[in-house]
């Protein structure tokens, strides 16, 4: 064990250090301190910032509004907003012709500044004061050339068609009621009047099943229907054995083994028209037989649909080969496959659920 320092030796070569020794007699001052920043006063976070100035508020970390970002990328006010204000308070007192002019001079601002679909829109509203004043002619007129600006506006197309009905015009008049419906957007279709406007025509504007258009192309593409050569062009619609005999007997002349002879026809190709002719008499006696046909169609109606004994399953497909539906459990998110026969429905498919309202 070593021997404890002597401190007090002179030849010691340890340094002893203390305590500073503070003056208190000294006439100097004390250090200034940091003056730490207002938190409460500013109400945001940052550094403190030294001297007379005020300090700086944080930077907002949502960054510029989309109001003030409108503001900052849209042009300089050229008119065209007060002509708009003068134009609707024309049209609301009922001052039709002042109006129409003032929409028409609004509509040439718009298309000189680039903006068809604006100018588009404003020549519709001059057909509307048009037609207020009887002027069905002019209407007609102002409607036809805002659709050359803007020829995707349901609303133009509607009043179009309010134009020609008045006009007595009722086959074009419902026909611009119908492209309006076709180019409806979920924004015009939302609007209560528009519906009800459409409907006015004889527009049926109930909510089409999504799955129909399906349905009837994978019933198109069933191996029966391409072996004949028939189809179908609605959902719902079905093969009758009138239309399949009269296709078989097209294939006959065709691809009969009768015929084969008489036109001297051998080797493989005598060989593929016999196949083919095979396959287009088993196609005719399914749909000649009325239990064959009636599952061959439930197996491609049933598509889209939920089943009535367990409405959470919902049929996703059908496979010919296997003669199998490939089904979906809502509940569990499970797939499985299984065949699905014709139940006490007279042959057809389940109708499908109720959308919910949101």
């Amino acid at each position: 064990m070593s021997s404890p320092i002597d401190l007090t030796a002179e030849d010691s070569d340890v340094e002893v250090t203390g305590p500073p020794v503070i003056d208190l007699t000294k006439e100097t001052a004390p250090p200034k301190q940091r003056r730490k920043r207002p938190r409460d006063s500013v109400r945001s976070k940052g550094t403190p910032i030294e001297g007379d100035r005020r300090p700086r508020k944080r930077h907002d970390v949502r960054g510029a509004t989309e109001r003030a970002t409108r503001k900052k990328r849209s042009p300089p006010d050229d008119g065209r907003k007060q002509m708009k204000r003068d134009a609707d308070s024309a049209f609301k007192r009922r001052a039709f012709d002042e109006a129409g002019t003032l929409f028409v001079n609004l509509a040439a601002a718009h298309e000189e500044a680039g903006d068809d679909e604006g100018a588009g829109r404003e020549l519709g509203n001059a057909a509307a004061c048009a037609l207020n004043e009887g002027k069905e002619l002019a209407a007609d007129r102002l409607c036809t050339d805002a659709l050359k600006l803007a020829p995707d506006n349901a609303a133009i197309l509607l009043r179009r068609a309010r134009v020609r009905r008045a006009m007595g015009k009722d086959a074009a008049a419902k026909r611009d009621a119908q492209a309006a419906f076709t180019k409806a957007t979920p924004l015009d279709k939302s609007r209560t009047s528009f519906m009800r406007d459409l409907q006015a025509f004889g527009i049926d504007t109930s909510p089409k099943d999504p799955w129909a258009s399906i349905r009837v192309a994978r019933l198109n593409a069933s191996k029966a229907c391409k072996a004949l050569g028939v189809s179908v062009e609605r959902d719902g619609e079905e093969i009758t054995p009138q239309a399949a005999r009269a296709a078989f007997r097209k294939c006959a002349v065709r691809y009969h083994p009768d015929k084969l002879q008489q036109n001297n026809i051998t080797g493989k190709e005598a060989e593929a028209a016999k196949e083919k002719f095979r396959e287009c008499r088993e196609a005719a006696d399914l749909f000649a037989d009325a239990s064959r046909s009636r599952q061959f169609h439930y197996n491609y109606a049933v598509i889209g649909t939920r089943l009535p004994d367990n409405i959470s399953e919902e049929v996703l497909g059908y496979d010919s080969d296997r003669d199998a539906h490939r089904i979906r459990d809502r509940a569990s998110w499970l797939e499985s496959t299984r065949r699905l026969r014709v139940q006490a429905l007279g042959g057809a498919a389940p109708a499908p659920p109720a959308r919910r309202r949101r």
